[in-house]
């Protein structure tokens, strides 16, 4: 079994150009000299970035955070397709734009869709039947169709308590 140890710290900490303390999930805070001979030594990384809120809102894994799930279900609701209302809680949380293909697994490219609709999307599905799903801002989905339609897919208004 591997032990995992979760540390917040600015690159610019880590890096050394400030001396900002860091801080250990579950402990509190850490000195940055601490942080790097951790950093140092760890057998892999995986990134977080952080709004300015705190919130994740993109990490280097292809899975998203348990954080992230909760906003995606919390903002899409539903299934993105349009007009799909399958609910988030029987949707998959999938990249618009192909993680293979570079990708983020960030918040700004991830969007609920049911197991109908979003196999419409991948790439072994033949070019005259394969829909494209593009985010744009706020959460908003644009939908081409394999004719080349155009559809916008709208997050719910919503209240959201995190």
């Amino acid at each position: 079994m591997k032990a995992t140890v979760q540390v917040t710290i600015g690159a610019s900490t880590l890096m050394g150009a400030d001396d900002a303390m860091g801080e250990l999930n579950g402990h509190g805070p850490i000195a940055p000299d601490a942080v790097r001979l951790l950093a140092g030594q760890a057998g892999s990384w995986d990134r977080a970035f952080l709004d300015a809120r705190g919130m994740v809102v993109e990490t280097d894994n292809y899975v998203p955070t348990a954080g992230m799930k909760r906003y995606l279900r919390a903002r899409d609701q539903h299934c993105r397709f349009p007009g799909c209302r399958t609910p988030a809680h029987r949707c998959q949380i999938d990249h618009n734009h192909d993680h293979a293909k570079g990708g983020p697994t960030a918040l700004s490219n991830l969007s609920l869709f049911c197991t109908s609709h979003h196999p419409l999307k991948h790439p072994d599905v033949d070019d005259r039947d394969r829909w494209t799903a593009k985010q744009l801002d706020d959460g908003v989905v644009l939908w081409t169709s394999p004719l080349g339609r155009t559809y916008t897919d709208e997050p719910p208004l919503r209240v959201m308590f995190t």
